[in-house]
């Protein structure tokens, strides 16, 4: 079963844009280990981070958040 949390929509995104887990870190200033963390669910993400992440992943928070533009 596909899951459909905050995790997989960062997941599929980043994947969209050709971006590894590592440059998405970089634009964000954050650790590869962090979003490897919020990817796959093992740790959520902060307010700040979920800015930062819809900021450069060019969607919205509630995007990020439900799914629902």
């Amino acid at each position: 079963m596909k899951q459909n949390g905050f995790g997989n929509r960062v997941k599929e995104l980043r994947l969209s844009k050709g971006w590894s887990q590592q440059e998405l870190a970089d634009r964000c200033g954050c650790w590869q280990s962090a979003i490897s963390a919020i990817e796959v669910e093992r740790r959520g993400a902060t307010l700040y981070m979920m800015v930062k992440l819809a900021d450069q992943l060019e969607v919205t928070t509630d995007y990020l958040l439900t799914g629902k533009s």
